[in-house]
């Protein structure tokens, strides 16, 4: 048993460092009018991997069905939605590969709040989804900037940690 112990503490002291020798840190900034909106920076690898920044929060929506009598029924129900900035990533061929999706959910509570008692329509939260895809160089000194959206734009720097060794 202590041969065991003593035998897997030797191999992670020796596999460790070789994996930590050189990691890349990808910083990244969206900017919008010359203001920064978002900014993250994070370890990319091989496997793919996620960094994400927002909140998920339940939205109201009401329908309206017209009965055979008639009548009209108001359903309402709620739906979760992610508000915020995802990035899925990964190094792939010497390249990095970003995939951003950025997320903006608008309620339509208080137009829900205005209806009449007896009026419907059919109301459902606002969201405005846009999704970009990036190939970067996977080395060190990477500073670029790029279109992200018609007034938005993604700068991007990659820097190389090295681990102790």
């Amino acid at each position: 048993m202590i041969k065991q112990l003593l035998l897997s503490g030797i191999l992670l002291t020796t596999v460790i460092p070789v994996y930590a020798k050189n990691l890349l840190l990808i910083k990244f900034e969206l900017i919008q009018d010359g203001k920064r909106i978002e900014s993250g920076s994070t370890f990319i690898s091989q496997m793919i991997n996620t960094w994400k920044k927002g909140y998920a929060q339940r939205y109201i929506y009401l329908n309206c069905h017209q009965l055979p009598s008639g009548k009209i029924e108001k359903q309402i129900s709620t739906k979760a939605h992610f508000a915020g900035l995802r990035m899925t990533h990964q190094i792939v061929d010497q390249n990095i590969e970003l995939h951003i999706d950025r997320t903006t959910v608008k309620s339509r509570l208080k137009e829900l709040r205005a209806l009449d008692k007896k009026s419907c329509e059919t109301l459902a939260p606002l969201v405005v989804k846009k999704a970009v895809s990036y190939r970067f160089p996977a080395t060190s000194g990477v500073d670029e900037i790029r279109n992200f959206d018609k007034n938005m734009k993604l700068r991007v720097t990659v820097h190389t940690i090295r681990g102790s060794r």
